[in-house]
């Protein structure tokens, strides 16, 4: 009996063994399905990452193309208003030629002697 007693025993635990083998092969198998899944989850972040750099660096070409387009514009409306202030400066500081000022005078006092004239008329 003793043989068999000590067989029962390796018997047991081959089984216990094996069982223990099978729990182990079983969880190995999952774990290399959710790796598939883990790989296949790190691509589509991988592409979606990479979107997303795509989208900052379009962004950012466009900021720089806006940037310069304002900077140009900016120095294009300093360059007129500079030349516009200049211009201005330059006609007022124009004095005025004889002729021009006997024309003044002439229409001034003719503006007058037209008014006096008619406040005259106007109490006869």
């Amino acid at each position: 009996m003793s043989d068999e007693y000590e067989r029962g025993i390796q018997d047991q635990r081959l089984q216990g063994h094996d069982d223990h083998l099978k729990k182990i092969n079983g969880s190995l198998e999952l774990i290399a399905k959710d790796t598939t899944g883990i790989k296949g989850e790190l691509m589509s972040l991988h592409l979606a990452f990479q979107r997303l750099a795509d989208a900052v660096d379009a962004n950012q070409q466009t900021v720089a193309t806006t940037a310069a387009a304002v900077e140009a514009e900016r120095k294009s409306t300093a360059g007129a208003l500079e030349t516009q202030r200049i211009a201005l400066k330059d006609s007022s500081e124009k004095r005025w030629s004889p002729l021009g000022r006997a024309v003044a005078l002439i229409t001034i006092v003719s503006a007058l002697a037209a008014l006096i004239t008619w406040l005259i008329s106007l109490k006869n």
